[in-house]
């Protein structure tokens, strides 16, 4: 399911902070790697333009965590692989499931004891 490839072809990471767009850039050990200040409610990207989309401890920090969701769906390509995380101390596991399930996603949602974060791997539901 998940594509080795993608580790090794060009990523693009995306946040709204130019302090840690630029931790980032000097952390950068994977070659090509293209950094974009931007929202996540509000991307600046084409519809379907990405294989893969991981979102990791971002939606508790949107204020609108649903249109920040829209935007995934919006980005990703017809048959993605698709993970998010949420902060366990931000939301339940069922208030964590409900809003993704709400912005259209099957769910496989994976609680590890040892994480801070519930981590949901994702797939479109049809419109």
């Amino acid at each position: 399911m998940w594509n080795r490839a993608a580790f090794t072809s060009t990523s693009v990471g995306v946040d709204l902070s130019t302090n840690l767009l630029e931790k980032a850039l000097e952390r950068n050990k994977f070659g090509r790697v293209y950094l974009v200040q931007a929202d996540a409610e509000l991307l600046p990207f084409r519809d379907a333009v990405f294989d893969q989309v991981y979102s990791i401890t971002v939606l508790q920090n949107l204020n609108n965590q649903s249109l920040g969701l829209i935007e995934v769906k919006r980005i990703s390509g017809s048959d993605p692989d698709l993970v998010v995380t949420g902060l366990k101390k931000a939301y339940s596991k069922k208030s964590f499931s409900s809003l993704l399930s709400d912005a259209g996603f099957t769910i496989e949602l994976h609680v590890i004891d040892e994480l801070n974060d519930f981590v949901a791997f994702l797939r479109k539901r049809p419109d």
